[in-house]
């Protein structure tokens, strides 16, 4: 049993690794090293996903290896997507938040090791999400500290690259299933990383491996790796090297390890969903004229973010890589159609602003805009940080942000507390507007992940209009008013939306209106909506938000 052999010579020196799975993820791709080890939960399982596309846009970005700078940026952008996505899961099961906190509380196990080079001196940056362990060459855990990442959760730190190294990450059921010993054991007499690998997940028994993995990465002296990548000795057993070990092959009665390569196997089946589906691979971030790589941002169905610096005017933006098909048909003129009414859109105060678009030579159509680095109203309401008062002003404003849209013939499609953003002075900003329509152009279904907020005839698989939009807005103000989804978790075929959730009974009407299960008789536009809500902040002795829509001419 052998593992999967990798080697690669930088800066002087010789790298070796070697890595074995079963059901658990490995991204060895240098200039980057990680193990990804979630539990069961669907939501521990995601954070991992988005872990790893991070360190692949990393890659993408700096293959000579990235700076501190350039690893501290992505670890902050990564944590802070994943509060933002562990405050939505959080949201769709507010009402019951207590009995689920477990798998709504997921523990990111993830840690590795980047290539790097401090004042030109190759040098590991060594990081640890706090729950799992790297070990050095004799079975010992290395101290973890935090003299690069510093004003971050988890462990950023950095180690002096030096020949005679040998490092190993372990999946958190691996080193239960082996113990301390073994691991000493196997990571001081193999010497060729791609047979310590294997030797550590066969060191358990067959029950114990079902999540297990081990990464192990050595820095060989020169003469070491010219030995060692000799095709006689690789086809030869050392008795010095496996002296002591034992039968370490075999005993789990695995047939043969799966190798945990180029991060294709992250949570046990490559990229493949629990569903059977297939996970669409993210798009690196492009290389773009007068704009510098940052850090990754999250991914969606259709697209993936980056955070870029532009140089003129210096100012961070956010830009969206969409997926190929998302242009539907090979000719763009669609594309640059929706961007132009993007753009227009873009100049309301309460819609994210649009600097610029394009498309990639790899084809991938992109969108350069606003960074919103506060957190959403997702989280705002995950975390019950809003107020009645915050709530309905809010509502105003994305009310006017709607219909602003409505009077230039576009729908958004996809309302939903996640897709509100606010910006660094606190204002509340409409996303998306315009991606979801991108995608339909492509036959593809967009709203699937906003079930709690669509309305009725969209879930009946019918065309979504004007009165859809007033439909799913209601649904998100109802949300950042009550705490909860109107329907709640599940929504069954005629139920009615949890009115009884609204304390103030004056707003009940308002929402009655607008959230009709009938589209003939829900609230007509975004524009009566805001009213309606300007009217129960008056009577409510709130200050009344103003409609900002064009004025004519």
């Amino acid at each position: 049993m052998s593992g999967d052999i990798q080697s690669l010579s930088w800066h002087g020196l010789s790298l070796r690794w070697g890595s074995a799975s079963v059901g658990q993820g490995i991204y060895a791709a240098p200039p980057v090293f990680v193990l990804a080890d979630p539990d069961d939960e669907p939501l521990s399982r995601e954070i991992s996903w988005m872990a790893i596309d991070a360190f692949e846009a990393l890659v993408a970005a700096y293959p000579d290896g990235p700076s501190v700078e350039n690893v501290r940026d992505m670890w902050r952008n990564l944590l802070r997507g994943i509060d933002r996505r562990i405050a939505e899961a959080r949201l769709l099961e507010a009402e019951e938040a207590e009995e689920n906190a477990a798998h709504l509380s997921p523990v990111m196990r993830v840690a590795g090791l980047i290539m790097s080079r401090v004042a030109e001196v190759p040098t590991w940056i060594a990081f640890s999400s706090g729950a799992m362990k790297i070990y050095g060459h004799d079975g010992e855990e290395i101290p973890m500290r935090d003299d690069v990442g510093w004003d971050m959760p988890g462990y950023l730190w950095a180690i002096p690259m030096e020949e005679g190294q040998r490092f190993a990450l372990l999946s958190d059921s691996l080193h239960q299933a082996i113990g301390h010993g073994r691991i000493q054991s196997v990571l001081s007499n193999l010497v060729r990383a791609e047979r310590a690998a294997p030797a550590l997940l066969t060191s358990a028994a067959l029950g114990d491996t079902a999540n297990a993995a081990a990464l192990v990465v050595d820095v060989v002296k020169p003469d070491v790796f010219a030995s060692l990548s000799d095709a006689a000795t690789m086809m030869v057993e050392d008795e010095d090297e496996t002296d002591g070990l034992g039968e370490f092959e075999g005993e789990s009665g695995l047939g043969q390890e799966t190798p945990g390569n180029w991060g294709l196997q992250l949570l046990g089946i490559t990229r493949t969903r629990d569903d059977g589906t297939i996970r669409r691979a993210t798009a690196p971030p492009p290389e773009i004229e007068g704009f510098r790589f940052v850090s990754y941002l999250g991914s969606g169905g259709f697209s993936d973010v980056y955070l870029y610096e532009e140089e003129l005017p210096r100012r961070m933006v956010a830009i969206k890589v969409l997926a190929r098909r998302a242009l539907g048909a090979k000719d763009t003129t669609r594309f640059d159609d929706e961007v132009n009414i993007m753009a227009q859109l873009s100049d309301h105060p309460s819609i994210v602003t649009i600097y610029s678009a394009s498309i990639t030579g790899a084809n991938h159509p992109y969108i350069a805009m606003q960074y919103c680095p506060l957190p959403s109203l997702s989280e705002r309401i995950s975390d019950r940080t809003m107020s009645l008062e915050e709530a309905l002003s809010m509502g105003v404003d994305i009310s006017s942000a709607v219909h602003t849209a409505h009077l230039l013939g576009i729908h958004h499609h996809d309302l939903k507390p996640s897709n509100v953003l606010y910006s660094s002075f606190g204002r509340p900003l409409l996303s998306d507007f315009g991606i979801a329509t991108l995608s339909i152009t492509s036959g593809e279904d967009v709203m699937g992940a906003s079930i709690p907020w669509a309305p009725p005839e969209v879930l009946d698989g019918q065309l979504s209009g004007r009165r859809s939009d007033v439909f799913s807005l209601a649904a998100t103000v109802f949300t950042a008013v009550t705490g909860k989804p109107p329907y709640g978790n599940i929504r069954r075929e005629g139920e009615l939306p949890h009115y009884e959730w609204l304390e103030e009974p004056l707003l009940e009407p308002i929402f009655r209106d607008a959230l009709e299960a009938d589209p003939m008789l829900r609230t007509a536009t975004a524009y009566d909506f805001a009213q309606n809500l300007r009217e129960a902040q008056k009577a409510l002795g709130f200050d009344m938000t103003p409609i900002e829509v064009p004025r004519e001419a």
